[in-house]
């Protein structure tokens, strides 16, 4: 579980995230903004809990990454250390293979409310009434390559003039 602070999110991202919290306070988000580091790791993690598809349906250039895995740590592809270091250094050789909106702060993961079935619970309901309702939602689903991640994106916030 993570503090709104210690998501390190976008204005805008942050505001909305705010403002779910305070009407559904049993919310618990899992991840806001990653480095370079931190997204390899989530992406090794969730590589490891389903090899076969979590790359290559999640990122566009997913099957460079998975040939990587393979082809560079093939006595350690159970280990998220060396999955994650093979996937940072696809990324070093090939910057434009991974883009990733957790990069600039403007999406959060949420610790998915659902039954055993993957229904949304009744709370689940609620938050996603909340998400889909919000005018500054641009994408919302419960889903990452298979796996239960309930992953929010909200619009990012105008540049202002110090950062142009």
């Amino acid at each position: 579980m993570k503090s709104i602070d210690e998501l390190d999110l976008d204005p805008i991202m942050r505001s909305r995230a705010e403002e779910l919290l305070a009407r559904c306070p049993w919310v618990i988000y899992t991840s806001g903004r990653r480095d370079v580091a931190a997204q390899a790791r989530a992406m090794a993690q969730n590589h490891l809990a389903d090899p076969q598809t979590y790359l290559t349906k999640t990122y566009q250039y997913g099957k460079v990454f998975l040939a990587a895995i393979v082809e560079l740590a093939p006595v350690d592809q159970r280990s998220v250390e060396k999955v994650a270091q093979t996937i940072r250094a696809v990324i070093q050789e090939q910057p434009d293979a991974l883009v990733w909106k957790h990069r600039d702060g403007t999406c959060v993961d949420l610790q998915p409310l659902e039954d055993a079935f993957g229904d949304p619970t009744v709370k689940g309901q609620d938050v996603m009434r909340f998400i889909q309702n919000c005018p500054d939602t641009v994408r919302f689903i419960m889903r990452e390559g298979g796996l239960r991640r309930w992953h929010w994106e909200c619009r990012k916030a105008p540049a202002t003039t110090a950062e142009i």
